[in-house]
């Protein structure tokens, strides 16, 4: 026999055994005495396989809430610690930000975007400010924009960071934020920032990294996978306010693209899904083509670099 709680209510009981008869859970309950000599009823089953099932219902029934338990993917994420670029990134950003409060941070602020100028299109790159094509990523512009993006950065990179290495890592990070930066810039001008590109990358490369090498030690929740992609199609669609679309999407794909790669790469000989890796990258180069799509129609048919040529 295997206890599974006790009951001080007789209608209790017999509704709990109803349920576990229509389940075709065999069980016994018997009589006891608790604190001040209080009837009380003992429930168990008799068979181990049904214990799990039988205290769910018996939860149910007397409003203890089901227990909570991490998906195992996550357990893997929770276990690392967070790693040393990972963190520097989320220092650099927070400190930006903090700077960005006071008057006295505007000017870095404005310097370090992609450009202060915007009717001229790349001035400051054409004479020698490279620096600008890759600081827009570190900059946020509101209380909840910094969190999520530290939150997934945290999340995310350290994983990337501690199963690739940090050369990998740091360059993963510069090569994304540079092409998503870019891109952004080319459709709405340099009025944007933010790590969220990266970190559309990030979920991308290590989405498309466990799609085609299951043997690859990292997954993501399906939790977080419907998260991150529920987040793009309402930013893409304008539920959420005007958002960095193009940064997401060429941050995505190119996450994507990447986790391709070493997905077949690193999967055994035998295990290389070539049809797969074809069919997401014709999906991955589907939803940048649906972005620009609706971002074309959004600006009323234009792109910001189409107004010097």
């Amino acid at each position: 026999m295997y206890r599974i709680g006790e009951l001080q209510d007789y209608e209790t009981v017999n509704e709990l055994g109803d349920s576990l008869t229509k389940k075709g859970i065999q069980f016994h309950i018997s009589q006891a005495f608790g604190e001040n000599n209080h009837k009380v009823y003992i429930v168990m089953v008799e068979n181990h396989a049904h214990v799990e099932e039988a205290t769910s219902i018996f939860n149910t029934l007397t409003g203890i809430p089901p227990s909570f338990e991490l998906p195992p993917e996550y357990e893997k994420i929770r276990a690392i610690k967070i790693t040393p670029i990972t963190q520097n990134f989320i220092i650099v950003c927070i400190l930006l930000y903090l700077f960005s409060l006071f008057p006295v941070g505007k000017e870095l602020i404005e310097l370090l975007s992609l450009s202060a100028k915007p009717n001229q299109f790349l001035s400051e790159i054409k004479k020698g400010q490279i620096w600008r094509l890759f600081t827009p990523m570190l900059l946020h512009f509101s209380i909840p924009h910094i969190l999520f993006n530290m939150v997934m950065l945290k999340e995310f990179g350290k994983v990337i960071e501690f199963s690739k290495g940090g050369a990998f890592f740091f360059y993963f990070i510069i090569t994304t934020g540079f092409l998503s930066n870019l891109a952004q810039y080319m459709i709405t001008g340099p009025f944007f920032g933010g790590m969220s590109g990266v970190i559309y990358a990030f979920f991308g490369f290590l989405w498309m990294q466990k799609t085609l090498n299951p043997d690859s030690e990292f997954s993501l929740p399906m939790s977080d996978l419907l998260l991150i992609i529920g987040w793009f199609f309402l930013c893409l669609f304008g539920v959420i306010g005007r958002i960095a679309n193009t940064a997401h999407a060429v941050g995505l794909v190119s996450g994507m693209l990447t986790g391709i790669f070493w997905g077949l790469k690193d999967s055994s000989e035998g295990k290389k899904n070539y049809k797969n890796a074809l069919l997401y990258t014709a999906i991955s180069f589907f939803l940048l083509g649906l972005t620009l799509f609706i971002e074309f129609y959004r600006f009323k048919k234009g792109f910001y670099f189409l107004n010097f040529f």
